[in-house]
């Protein structure tokens, strides 16, 4: 069933001042960024969905992951869970904070990207919170072994992006991904508090997409990876055991998006993950080319943070998402009307990147 809700009330709350001038809206809507959940068969027992935000501050060493998810919203398999996640990276070192909550505690809205999940009469909502097309509020607090909370303004900075609509993603014809760059490129301010340490972080770079779908967990695995910085915008979308994937950089505005057989992904360097019995990736690289557009970008893992299901859904095989930050590097070139390869762009700074695989270990 569909549900519905409101966070008018919500904005009570003060509006973060923000140096930041958002882009005019793209031709994304905004609704593209919303909830797409409807029951359409058993295979609805395994949807999942989330939205995911991320922020570098490079004068604090704080690089930070968010997410907002929910699995099997309907709860037909009887273990339907909606799920918060905290991946920090500071300098007294990085961790992964995951919290669950009952599929009641979850609401979205179908309109545009308002997402609740409560967390109890004692404790105050986790949400997202659309201001307007280019602005979004995100408010939450994780607790565990960790406590992490935040209240940030997110200001868009590039054109939107609808990556993928139902692309195939697994092995069963059913499996299906959606994925939207809603903000490829985001400036954020507002404070975050980890451990009792308060950050306050002020027009910061950042990003936020959001993925849909139908798939068994344990056969759907990819390369992922963004950076931002002023005038550009680098995504890595790689479906690993899939004909599925898209690799893009938006240069002032202007797209190019490489499909599958026109990039390559190599991993050229590993490190060994013995708590899961896993090889991870650490130097990455990407090249990418078409008629009239190169690309060549090296991504070299800073640090590595495992990412696994909450310990509420009884996976035997489970997936594992490494989050890694990144330094990552590059350089777009175009080809004139002469032929001559001339360099359009070169880049450099920090990011994120992911590489998923698969355990039997928790």
């Amino acid at each position: 069933m569909r549900k519905h809700f409101s966070l008018r009330a919500l904005l009570l709350l003060p509006l973060l001042s923000v140096g930041a001038h958002p882009v005019a809206a793209s031709e994304v809507r905004r609704q593209d960024d919303a909830y797409h959940f409807v029951v359409d068969g058993a295979q609805a027992a395994v949807y999942t969905e989330w939205w995911y935000f991320n922020l570098f501050d490079p004068a604090q060493g704080l690089q930070l992951a968010l997410t907002y998810g929910v699995l099997d919203p309907a709860n037909l398999s009887g273990f339907g869970i909606a799920s918060m996640a905290a991946i920090a990276y500071t300098p007294q070192g990085s961790f992964t904070q995951t919290e669950s909550f009952p599929t009641a505690a979850f609401n979205a809205s179908y309109q545009q990207a308002d997402v609740v999940i409560l967390g109890g009469s004692a404790r105050p909502a986790n949400y997202v919170q659309v201001i307007n097309d280019d602005i979004y509020r995100i408010v939450g607090t994780i607790h565990g072994q960790h406590e992490v909370s935040w209240r940030l303004i997110y200001v868009r900075q590039t054109k939107s992006w609808l990556a993928t609509d139902r692309q195939h993603v697994g092995v069963l014809p059913w499996e299906h991904m959606g994925w939207i760059q809603y903000m490829p490129g985001a400036l954020i301010t507002g404070d975050v508090v980890i451990d009792g340490r308060p950050y306050r972080v002020a027009n910061v770079r950042g990003y936020h997409d959001h993925n849909w779908g139908e798939w068994v967990p344990f056969t759907v695995a990819w390369n992922w990876a963004q950076h931002y910085e002023p005038g550009l915008a680098f995504s890595v979308g790689d479906f690993r055991n899939s004909e599925s994937g898209v690799v893009s950089v938006d240069v002032a505005g202007r797209r190019t998006v490489f499909e599958k057989g026109e990039y390559q992904v190599i991993h050229t360097s590993w490190s060994y993950d013995p708590a899961h019995l896993q090889w991870v990736p650490g130097t990455t690289w990407v090249t990418a080319q078409n008629a009239d557009t190169s690309l060549i970008v090296k991504m070299r893992a800073l640090a590595t943070e495992p990412v696994l299901p909450p310990p509420e859904i009884p996976l035997q095989l489970m997936p594992i998402v490494y989050e890694q930050t990144a330094e990552i590097s590059g350089s777009v070139w175009q080809k004139s009307i002469e032929g001559k390869w001339t360099l359009s762009r070169a880049f450099r700074g920090g990011g994120f990147k992911e590489y998923t695989n698969f355990t039997l270990v928790r």
